[in-house]
């Protein structure tokens, strides 16, 4: 097996200085390649440097960076999760990947992880460039997503303080933060907590404001999934998952088109347990199955 290389490297978004890390075989040209997009308010440092490495001793040449104004990218306001510049900022991550030796430029696909899934659903539907899709547990539609962790007292609640921060902002030019625990759903999760306890020096934000939650709330790229075909796109769900809910992908799945294929991890497997063993092996096989089939333009029949 080769050694695995790895160099940061910076690109621009909107003439944002975006950083990150570019992994693949040492010495290798014209890869197929990845680029890995992190959830709700994470970081790259948040277990995809091991994503990538094991990815990268499959033959892949994998980007992992931080969206503007997260980690070690540059932008502000800083944690400010605005969907459609994280869309920008993965085009901009595949602009830049065509022009890097060790990869193909026709063969760049995107994974996307929790909310990075519906970023990576976004992205690809509008760029073409894009050959494959995977997105892991994806959400996919802001607004059924949030309402789903609510019950219907909390949901009127957000909505009426929605409402007075849209007359805030239209009266002052600021918006009011809200903690991003008031997004998760109640019941304990041993496996969230150990999420974040191991990247406890990389969370960037424990709140954001309402004018972000408005912008998550418009964020609909399950409608767009079908602008993906005929691009291979492959949705990993889990049944037990009360994070980003399997309707989540479900969504997604009914407007794609062909080849689509939905995963279900084993019943059990909760939102923060796909990022260790055993559903990370799991995770891993699937996507790098359907995205070696995909780079290697195979048939449908291949694909599924």
């Amino acid at each position: 097996m080769p050694a695995i290389a790895e160099r940061p490297v910076v690109f621009f978004a909107d003439g944002v200085r975006l950083r990150g890390y570019l992994t693949a075989p040492e010495g290798a040209r014209g890869l197929p390649a990845v680029v890995l997009c992190h959830g709700f308010l994470c970081t790259m440092a948040m277990d995809l440097p091991g994503y990538a490495r094991r990815l990268a001793d499959e033959g892949f040449a994998v980007l992992r960076f931080d969206y503007r104004g997260f980690g070690e990218s540059d932008g502000e306001p800083r944690a400010e999760l605005l969907p459609l510049r994280q869309s920008d900022d993965v085009r901009a991550a595949v602009s830049f990947l065509r022009s890097q030796p060790e990869v193909d430029p026709a063969r760049i696909a995107l994974w996307g992880t929790s909310f990075g899934g519906a970023v990576v659903l976004h992205a690809a539907a509008l760029d073409e460039r894009v050959c494959a899709v995977v997105a892991n547990v994806p959400v996919t539609n802001g607004r059924a997503w949030i309402r789903s962790v609510n019950s219907d007292e909390s949901w009127a609640g957000v909505e009426a303080a929605l409402e007075a921060d849209r007359a805030r902002r239209a009266l002052t030019g600021v918006s009011a933060v809200v903690p991003v625990s008031a997004f998760r759903p109640p019941l304990p999760d041993p496996d969230r907590d150990a999420f974040f306890a191991r990247h406890a020096a990389h969370v960037s934000a424990r709140e954001l404001s309402w004018a972000c939650v408005d912008a998550v709330l418009d964020f609909a790229p399950d409608g767009l999934a079908a602008r993906i075909a005929p691009r291979p796109l492959l949705l990993i769900a889990s049944p037990s998952d009360t994070v980003a809910p399997v309707a989540q992908a479900e969504a997604a799945f009914a407007h794609a088109g062909e080849p689509k294929r939905l995963f279900l991890l084993p019943a059990g497997t909760t939102h923060f347990a796909v990022y260790v063993e055993p559903a990370l092996t799991t995770v891993l096989a699937e996507t790098v199955t359907w995205l070696r089939a995909a780079v290697a333009d195979l048939t449908v029949a291949d694909l599924i």
